[in-house]
């Protein structure tokens, strides 16, 4: 949802396309710097010092903050700054505490499981969320921007106890194992 406000408030403030098209760049080169510094400090830091069930529950807070400050104050710079954080935490400690979840399994479980929620989960919500937007848009014609950061903090608020509930049931699997 984000990224769909966020192109949204590029276009309404950067009509020229080439003017555009040097903002993405600048912005992706941005997210990369930024994921790839939190890739390298931040993560080892959390992972060590973090409980992972806060680091997946902080995930979620940070959307819906981010999500909450676009809401209220919607411009291309908070977009842009909504959208990179929750971007670079995606991209460098999301995903290192989701590799984390997966380490107590076989390695053959391991691998099919990440093939299931990668190539199945990921892609069918994306096409899932895709096809609702669709359907709300050819109900109501057009969706006002606000209605994204908002479905982005609904969503947010939704995911936060369900993080916390799947890492509470990974760290029992944890201790079952390890006892």
């Amino acid at each position: 949802m984000l990224d769909l406000r966020f192109n949204a408030l590029a276009e309404i403030e950067r009509p020229d396309t080439d003017t555009r098209t040097a903002f993405f760049g600048s912005v992706y080169g941005n997210l990369g710097l930024a994921a790839g510094i939190l890739q390298l400090v931040a993560v080892p830091l959390a992972l060590r010092f973090i409980a992972l069930r806060y680091i997946h529950l902080t995930i979620p807070i940070v959307h819906f903050v981010s999500s909450l400050i676009l809401t209220v104050s919607p411009s291309l710079r908070t977009g842009t700054a909504a959208y990179v954080t929750f971007k670079a935490l995606d991209y460098s400690l999301f995903r290192a505490g989701k590799e984390l979840f997966y380490m107590p399994l076989s390695y053959d479980s391991r691998y099919r499981a990440k093939q299931v929620i990668d190539a199945f989960g990921y892609r069918f919500s994306k096409g899932g969320s895709a096809g609702v937007l669709e359907l709300v848009r050819l109900g109501v014609g057009t969706i006002a921007g606000a209605a994204y950061s908002i479905t982005a903090m609904v969503v947010a608020a939704l995911w936060a106890p369900i993080a916390f509930g799947l890492t509470a049931m990974y760290q029992q699997l944890v201790k079952r194992e390890e006892t």
